[in-house]
């Protein structure tokens, strides 16, 4: 054990790793170690000299170094009742500090279990999250050969095309995800098949390959339905208090996290760290939960999930749907939504129910009607194509997403999967006229201003009385445009904000995790 005092712990634990990286450089091959604390440690600053006085002697001035340290908790007894406070936890904080302070040295602490949390029950040392990154869908299909398109849509292609593309995408990435990975490192290990049944999705999936573009992105996005529905039918649906919070997602220093991760409250156990390092769950446990107190939970659960598992194509897209349940479960435990993070930008909203619905008639945006909308209920637009046997629902001119505020403000939400570079258009030319271009992010934003004010200027004619106070803005969410948010406000008083890049991700909290499949 560690000596009582604190402060003497946490040297001691600085001088054991010292001990512990001297030894691995300079004495590799005399395992096992042992290193009894000493009773009268180097301070910290000592230690730390030390520790770059070794590595330049054994690594050269230009050293860059990255220790893995796993399970910390594990270097000496710490009581289990007060982690914090005992000497146990000064020992492993010392330990981690002496290598966090050493210049050239980056440390990565991983464990079996879940670190502590909220971070007041920590060592406090190491509380920079890491994101376990995401199977990338470019490279996931670029080495493996029966998973390879040779001529995908291109940003240029039909809207219908690029839905399709990037349902494929979400549904591809999250079923390898969850089921195929070990084959595939099994594969690049030269290691025999052992998973029969993905063997046979592999082959499945490549025997579509002489069909054409369209025909074969169906068969395929059928196919990874049916397994995507065969994973989550047979995943039963548990209660988990505070879930639509994690889907918000938390950082680790947060009030919230005391009452949603206490020992007490404590029922997920999947932490996942986001790329802005917040935390929320895993998405399969996002995709098979309810939300005892937050019913509009459950309607965008089912709403991506139909994304995920049905095989008739919505005219929607996942981003789309994943924003309109992202959104929903932030306004539900937020009561406002701020599309920046500073102070400007925000609408309060309770969040009481998420639905679908339509703002306007005939596919025409002279033809409205806000007093329909219910204020503090957040509406997305539900457009399933036709087919021969079908009528599908008439297109939405503008906004993917609306809600109405109790104090009459209006938001138009537009989603933009667009990087927001230029794309040629999608137009007749005469012959040796050379493409157009369009920047679909600021195309969106063209059409909002223009909505919202025609929209805000028609409210004040004779006839639109019972539209007197309402006052109409606009949002792009453009998650994928790196270049910086933008607000305007017209003369009327009305804004358009276009939420570009991390501002834009940030708000799809937990969801976040699937932005990189259907970019």
């Amino acid at each position: 054990k560690p000596n009582s005092d604190t402060d003497i712990a946490y040297e001691q634990g600085a001088d054991f790793m010292f001990r512990c990286v001297e030894a691995l450089l300079e004495k590799p091959d005399k395992f096992p170690y042992r290193f009894p604390p000493e009773d009268d440690p180097d301070m910290i600053d000592d230690a730390v000299a030390k520790l770059e006085r070794l590595l330049l002697k054994n690594l050269g001035p230009d050293y860059k170094l990255l220790i893995h340290v796993d399970e910390h908790f594990k270097m000496c007894y710490r009581s289990e009742e007060s982690p914090a406070a005992e000497s146990g936890a000064a020992f492993s904080r010392g330990a981690m500090s002496v290598l966090a302070s050493t210049p050239g040295v980056a440390v990565v602490a991983t464990y079996t279990h879940r670190p502590e949390l909220p971070a007041s029950e920590s060592s406090a040392v190491c509380r920079d999250p890491i994101m376990l990154p995401p199977i990338d869908p470019d490279m996931l299909m670029a080495a493996t050969p029966e998973l390879q398109f040779e001529d995908p849509p291109s940003p240029d292609d039909a809207f219908y095309l690029r839905c399709l593309w990037a349902t494929l995408r979400l549904r591809l990435s999250y079923y390898v995800q969850l089921r195929g990975l070990g084959a595939l490192h099994a594969r690049n290990c030269n290691i025999p098949a052992t998973d029969a049944r993905f063997e046979r999705f592999l082959a499945q999936f490549q025997s579509s390959a002489s069909f054409d573009l369209v025909t074969r992105l169906k068969e395929c996005n059928n196919l990874c339905a049916d397994k995507m529905n065969n994973l989550l039918t047979n995943k039963p649906i548990g209660s988990v208090q505070q879930i639509s919070r994690m889907l918000a997602a938390v950082a680790d220093t947060d009030e919230a996290v005391s009452t949603v991760l206490t020992n007490e409250t404590r029922q997920m156990n999947d932490i996942t760290v986001l790329e802005d390092g917040r935390l929320s769950v895993s998405l399969m446990t996002l995709l098979s939960s309810r939300d005892p107190d937050v019913e509009l939970y459950r309607k965008g659960r089912d709403l991506l999930t139909r994304q995920l598992v049905e095989v008739d194509m919505l005219q929607g897209t996942p981003l789309e749907s994943a924003y309109a349940w992202a959104l929903a479960c932030l306004a539900a435990v937020e009561k406002e939504l701020k599309f920046f993070r500073r102070d400007s930008g925000g609408f309060s909203l309770k969040g009481s129910d998420l639905q679908a619905g339509s703002l306007f008639e005939e596919n025409d945006v002279k033809k409205f009607n806000l007093t329909s909308m219910q204020p503090e209920v957040i509406y997305y637009v539900d457009e399933i194509r036709g087919s021969k046997n079908t009528r599908g629902t008439p297109t939405h001119p503008i906004a993917d997403i609306f809600f109405r505020t109790a104090d009459g403000q209006v938001v138009l939400i537009d989603v933009a999967g667009s990087n927001g570079t230029d794309v040629p258009k999608r137009e007749k030319r005469k012959k040796g006229e050379k493409a157009g271009s369009t920047d679909r992010v600021a195309a969106k934003e063209m059409k909002l201003v223009n909505t919202t004010f025609m929209m805000q200027t028609k409210m004040e004619e004779k006839g639109m009385e019972d539209h007197c106070g309402l006052t109409v803005h606009g949002v792009v969410l453009a998650p994928f445009d790196e270049r910086p948010s933008t607000e305007q406000q017209s003369s009327k008083g009305n804004r358009v904000m276009v939420v570009r890049g991390d501002d834009a991700l940030r708000l799809l909290g937990g969801l976040r995790q699937l932005s990189r499949w259907v970019q």
